[in-house]
C-alpha cells in the first residue's frame, strides 16, 4: 500500500512538471516593439496586432538616443547607442519587456554605429566599435566578448574580423563572417582563430549578361545572393536569385523573378519574399528612389518556383520592416497619412492574404520581437 502510495505521488509530481513546462510554453505571447527617433516606441500583441501602452524609461543623464544597436531576446535586454558628447559614445542596456534602464557597458566609442552579435545559446555576445584616439582621430576597432547573463566584459578579442555581415553555426561552435572583399571567413567560436576562406565571387555565377551581384541577405546560416540582367543602367533591374548555405556549402536553384525589387529569407530559409518595385526618377532621368507596386512575390527556395503573389494597398516608398519569428506573418511599412507617420501592413505569408493595417504616428527604425 505504502509503495503505491509513493507511485501515485511520483505520478502526480511529474504530471504536475509537466503541465507547468507546457503551460510556460503554451502561454508564451509574441510581443513586438517598434523603435524609432528620440526613444518613440510602439508595442503590439503580434498575435492580435493590439496596441500596448510602452514608453521607454531613459535616464535623466542621457541626453539623446542615437541608434538601437541590437536586442537579446534569450536574456530579454535591448542595447541602445548613446553620444553624450561628439566623439564619446556609450550603449546603455534596457529591460526589454520592461523598457527600465538597466546599465551601461563599460565600453566608449568614437562612433554610435556599432555592431553586435549574440551567442545562439545566450551565454556571450560580441561588440565591435571604434576606439577614440588622441587628438579626437580614430584609435582603430576592437571587439569585446561580453557574459550576457551579468553583462561583464569577459576579454578583448584581438583577431579582427568584420561584423557588418555575421551568422552563427547551428551549434554555435563557427562564426560566419563575410568582408569587404565578398570572402565567407569562418571563425572558431570558442579561440576566435580562423579555420576557412572561400571568395564567394567565386560561386556568384559570371556571365557577360550580369549587370552587377552581391548579398541581399545573410543570416541563420543562409546567404541570400542576387544578380542583376538589368541590360542598362537606367532601365529597370531584372533579379535573379539562390541561396548559398554556409554549413553544406550548397547552392539552391535560382529563383528567376524578372523584376526589380528587394528581397528577404523567412526565418526557417525556405522561402524567399520578393517585394516588387519600381524607380522613381526626375524629369531629367536622374534617380529619386522606388515606390512600392503593392506586390509580394513568394517563392521557393528549394525548387526556385512561385509559390503565390500577394497584392495589397500601399502608398509610396516601402519596406518589409520585420518577419514574425514563426515565419508566418510580415510586417511592411509604407508612407503613412503625414510625412512623420508610417503604415505597417500585417501580410499572412503561410495563408497567402492581407490581415489588417497598423498607422503609427512616427517612422519606424526597426521592428523587433519577443516572447513573454
Amino acid at each position: 500500500m505504502v509503495n503505491a502510495i509513493k507511485s501515485i505521488r511520483f505520478i502526480i509530481a511529474v504530471t504536475c512538471s509537466i503541465l507547468c513546462i507546457w503551460a510556460q510554453y503554451s502561454f508564451a505571447k509574441t510581443y513586438a516593439y517598434f523603435m524609432g527617433p528620440e526613444g518613440k516606441i510602439a508595442k503590439i500583441d503580434a498575435d492580435t496586432n493590439a496596441f500596448i501602452h510602452a514608453a521607454l524609461k531613459i535616464p535623466d543623464n542621457v541626453a539623446d538616443l542615437d541608434a538601437i544597436l541590437r536586442f537579446d531576446t534569450i536574456n530579454k535586454n535591448l542595447f541602445i547607442a548613446h553620444c553624450v558628447r561628439l566623439g564619446s559614445c556609450k550603449v546603455g542596456v534596457y529591460d526589454l519587456r520592461t523598457l527600465s534602464f538597466i546599465k551601461e557597458l563599460p565600453i566608449e566609442s568614437l562612433k554610435s554605429d556599432m555592431q553586435m552579435v549574440f551567442y545562439p545559446d545566450g551565454s556571450k555576445f560580441l561588440i565591435n566599435y571604434l576606439l577614440p584616439g588622441s587628438g579626437g582621430k580614430e584609435g582603430g576597432y576592437t571587439i569585446d566578448l561580453y557574459d550576457a547573463k551579468t553583462l561583464s566584459e569577459m576579454k578583448n578579442v584581438q583577431t579582427f574580423f568584420g561584423m557588418n555581415k555575421v551568422a552563427f553555426s547551428k551549434d554555435a561552435k563557427k562564426i560566419y563572417s563575410v568582408d569587404r572583399e565578398n570572402n565567407l571567413i569562418t571563425i572558431d567560436s570558442s579561440t576566435f582563430n580562423e579555420l576557412t576562406r572561400i571568395d564567394l565571387n567565386q560561386i556568384w555565377r559570371k556571365k557577360p549578361e550580369v549587370f552587377s551581384s552581391g548579398i541581399e541577405y545573410f543570416d541563420s546560416g543562409k546567404i541570400l545572393i542576387f544578380e542583376n540582367l538589368q541590360a542598362a543602367k537606367k532601365l529597370p533591374r531584372k533579379l535573379e536569385l539562390y541561396v548559398y548555405d554556409m554549413e553544406g556549402q550548397i547552392v539552391s536553384p535560382k529563383i528567376s523573378t524578372g523584376l526589380q525589387g528587394d528581397a528577404v529569407l523567412t526565418p526557417d530559409g525556405v522561402k524567399v519574399i520578393f517585394d516588387e518595385n519600381q524607380d522613381v526618377r526626375n524629369k531629367d532621368g536622374w534617380l529619386m528612389g522606388s515606390k512600392s507596386l503593392g506586390r509580394m512575390h513568394i517563392y521557393a527556395v528549394a525548387t526556385g518556383k512561385e509559390l503565390k503573389i500577394i497584392s495589397f494597398k500601399v502608398q509610396g516608398e516601402g519596406k518589409i520592416r520585420g518577419i514574425r519569428p514563426a515565419g508566418d506573418r510580415l510586417y511592411y511599412e509604407s508612407e503613412g497619412s503625414t510625412k512623420d507617420s508610417a503604415n505597417i501592413t500585417v501580410i499572412d505569408i503561410k495563408n497567402y492574404q492581407v490581415l489588417t493595417t497598423i498607422s503609427l504616428p512616427f517612422k519606424p527604425l526597426t521592428m523587433i520581437f519577443f516572447e513573454q
